[in-house]
């Protein structure tokens, strides 16, 4: 079965893109892995892509499917509703991350619950706050509310037109339910909330891996074994560390030699 890996980027990102590019081939070296780009702005990002093997979307990929989600949402289009291009590739099992990202493991087996269809869709962690407003929190009082910043899916079952379809025949409910500060994070979740599907953290289906990854959790200790970071939440292993939000390392930081190390290996 195949399975994709995409992610969205430009020049403005690279402090993010070179550690996630270096971690992400690091452990996944042969995963096929598609740079989709947010918006043009990306001659350094598209070239350190094809340096690590991984294919390129760009502007001229524009689905009218994703701009009508992004004018529906925002009143505008807005780049950060690119990631959704990804759900055009043909795969069995899609998993769409953020680079604002450093892998800690080989992230393949977190593939297999959406491929052997256990769940339809699997999420690293969730983001209370920052999904639902008040009145989406009353009427999916069951939601997941997951993050975003990684999912792993089947794109012939969760495709930006049903996404499109969906926020435009429940176009006031949906206005109500969101948090309006954030972009495909209430819409998928609203998405896969009013459709009955299955969602599930990844704890909750592989074996040894936490459903933890903010970098701010205290749970998230680093270990460095044999000059490598690895980092563990009690006694289970954090798939990555995400940096949402993250504005500066510098002073305590504790993840600065982890950042400083994939810099290294990227060549930064």
């Amino acid at each position: 079965m195949k399975t994709i890996l995409t992610f969205v980027a430009n020049d403005r990102m690279l402090h993010y893109l070179k550690p996630f590019l270096a971690s992400f081939r690091h452990w996944m070296p042969e995963q096929e892995a598609w740079m989709i780009s947010y918006d043009g702005d990306d001659a350094e990002s598209r070239a350190l892509a094809a340096r690590h093997g991984i294919g390129f979307i760009g502007m001229d990929t524009f689905h009218p499917e994703v701009e009508a989600i992004s004018r529906q949402m925002k009143g505008r289009f807005i780049g950060h509703f690119r990631k959704l291009e990804a759900l055009y590739l043909p795969c069995d099992a899609l998993m769409m991350i953020d680079i604002d990202v450093v892998l800690n493991r080989d992230l393949s087996p977190l593939f297999l619950p959406v491929l052997e269809k256990r769940v339809d869709l699997l999420f690293g962690e969730s983001t209370w706050g920052w999904v639902y407003a008040e009145h989406g929190k009353a009427l999916f009082p069951r939601s997941r509310h997951f993050s975003t910043g990684m999912v792993v899916l089947r794109p012939a079952e969760v495709t930006a037109e049903a996404l499109r379809a969906c926020i435009a025949a429940n176009a006031e409910e949906f206005d109500l339910c969101r948090q309006p500060r954030v972009h495909d994070q209430p819409l998928l979740n609203y998405y896969c909330d009013k459709q009955g599907l299955a969602v599930a953290p990844v704890g909750g289906l592989v074996p040894g891996i936490a459903s933890t990854n903010y970098y701010l959790k205290p749970e998230i200790q680093p270990v460095w074994t044999d000059s490598m970071p690895r980092f563990l939440a009690g006694e289970k292993e954090v798939a990555f560390i995400h940096f949402a939000g993250l504005k500066s390392t510098e002073g305590e930081f504790r993840f600065k030699m982890l950042l400083d190390y994939y810099r290294y290996r990227c060549g930064a």
